[in-house]
Protein backbone atom coordinates (compact mmCIF):
# COMPACT_ATOMS: atom_id res chain seq x y z
CA UNK A 1 0.00 0.00 0.00
CA UNK A 2 1.62 3.15 -1.36
CA UNK A 3 1.07 6.64 0.87
CA UNK A 4 -2.25 8.10 0.04
CA UNK A 5 -3.91 4.99 -1.90
CA UNK A 6 -7.25 4.30 -0.66
CA UNK A 7 -7.85 0.79 0.20
CA UNK A 8 -10.89 -0.91 -1.31
CA UNK A 9 -13.85 -2.05 0.71
CA UNK A 10 -12.68 -5.19 0.80
CA UNK A 11 -9.27 -4.41 2.16
CA UNK A 12 -10.48 -2.08 4.95
CA UNK A 13 -12.84 -4.30 5.55
CA UNK A 14 -16.17 -2.05 5.03
CA UNK A 15 -19.34 -4.06 3.70
CA UNK A 16 -18.10 -6.95 4.91
CA UNK A 17 -21.02 -7.78 7.58
CA UNK A 18 -23.34 -5.17 5.58
CA UNK A 19 -25.97 -7.55 3.14
CA UNK A 20 -28.72 -6.44 1.95
CA UNK A 21 -31.61 -8.33 3.43
CA UNK A 22 -34.66 -8.93 1.07
CA UNK A 23 -37.38 -8.60 3.32
CA UNK A 24 -40.27 -9.30 -0.03
CA UNK A 25 -38.57 -12.38 0.71
CA UNK A 26 -39.73 -13.05 4.33
CA UNK A 27 -42.50 -15.20 5.23
CA UNK A 28 -44.93 -15.01 8.67
CA UNK A 29 -47.00 -18.29 9.49
CA UNK A 30 -50.21 -17.79 10.50
CA UNK A 31 -53.15 -20.89 10.64
CA UNK A 32 -54.68 -19.86 7.87
CA UNK A 33 -50.90 -20.38 5.81
CA UNK A 34 -48.14 -18.17 4.71
CA UNK A 35 -48.21 -14.46 3.98
CA UNK A 36 -45.46 -12.62 2.46
CA UNK A 37 -44.76 -9.28 4.22
CA UNK A 38 -45.20 -7.50 1.18
CA UNK A 39 -48.76 -9.19 0.96
CA UNK A 40 -49.44 -8.22 4.78
CA UNK A 41 -48.27 -4.93 3.63
CA UNK A 42 -50.35 -4.44 1.05
CA UNK A 43 -53.33 -5.74 3.72
CA UNK A 44 -51.99 -2.78 6.29
CA UNK A 45 -52.34 -0.13 3.32
CA UNK A 46 -55.65 -1.18 2.13
CA UNK A 47 -56.97 -1.04 6.22
CA UNK A 48 -55.40 2.11 6.86
CA UNK A 49 -56.73 3.60 3.45
CA UNK A 50 -60.49 2.68 4.31
CA UNK A 51 -60.04 3.86 7.65
CA UNK A 52 -58.81 6.94 6.88
CA UNK A 53 -61.67 7.19 4.68
CA UNK A 54 -64.06 6.22 7.13
CA UNK A 55 -63.13 8.71 9.35
CA UNK A 56 -62.79 12.01 7.34
CA UNK A 57 -66.36 10.80 5.51
CA UNK A 58 -67.88 10.29 8.97
CA UNK A 59 -66.80 14.01 9.94
CA UNK A 60 -68.14 15.31 6.82
CA UNK A 61 -64.25 16.51 5.34
CA UNK A 62 -63.09 16.27 1.77
CA UNK A 63 -59.69 15.32 1.55
CA UNK A 64 -58.33 18.40 0.82
CA UNK A 65 -60.45 19.97 3.90
CA UNK A 66 -58.49 16.86 6.00
CA UNK A 67 -55.15 16.78 4.60
CA UNK A 68 -54.78 20.64 5.55
CA UNK A 69 -56.60 20.02 8.70
CA UNK A 70 -53.74 17.37 9.35
CA UNK A 71 -50.79 19.53 8.07
CA UNK A 72 -50.32 17.12 5.28
CA UNK A 73 -50.57 17.37 1.71
CA UNK A 74 -53.61 16.47 -0.49
CA UNK A 75 -52.09 14.40 -2.76
CA UNK A 76 -50.54 12.03 0.21
CA UNK A 77 -53.77 12.09 2.30
CA UNK A 78 -55.05 10.66 -1.76
CA UNK A 79 -52.28 8.09 -2.09
CA UNK A 80 -52.79 7.05 1.80
CA UNK A 81 -56.62 6.53 0.95
CA UNK A 82 -55.75 4.20 -2.02
CA UNK A 83 -53.64 2.31 -0.20
CA UNK A 84 -50.66 3.78 -2.71
CA UNK A 85 -48.40 5.07 -0.32
CA UNK A 86 -47.46 4.39 3.13
CA UNK A 87 -48.09 6.88 6.15
CA UNK A 88 -44.83 7.27 8.49
CA UNK A 89 -45.60 7.23 11.97
CA UNK A 90 -45.43 11.21 11.88
CA UNK A 91 -48.15 10.97 9.60
CA UNK A 92 -50.22 8.65 11.56
CA UNK A 93 -49.45 11.22 14.29
CA UNK A 94 -50.88 13.98 12.47
CA UNK A 95 -53.81 12.25 11.00
CA UNK A 96 -54.69 11.10 14.53
CA UNK A 97 -54.41 14.44 16.13
CA UNK A 98 -56.14 16.31 12.82
CA UNK A 99 -59.17 14.09 12.89
CA UNK A 100 -59.27 13.52 16.88
CA UNK A 101 -58.91 10.41 17.02
CA UNK A 102 -57.19 7.14 18.37
CA UNK A 103 -54.10 6.52 16.16
CA UNK A 104 -55.29 2.62 16.66
CA UNK A 105 -58.44 3.12 15.02
CA UNK A 106 -56.80 3.42 11.50
CA UNK A 107 -55.25 0.32 11.47
CA UNK A 108 -58.75 -1.33 13.25
CA UNK A 109 -60.16 -3.71 10.68
CA UNK A 110 -63.66 -4.12 12.41
CA UNK A 111 -64.92 -0.44 11.33
CA UNK A 112 -64.70 0.24 7.84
Amino acid sequence: MFKGQKKSKKESGIGKFRKKQDYRSCTKTEKSGTITISEERKVLRAVFGMNLKYHRTRQGLTQEEAAARCKISSEYWGKMERGAQAATVDTIEKVSVGLNINARDLFNESIS
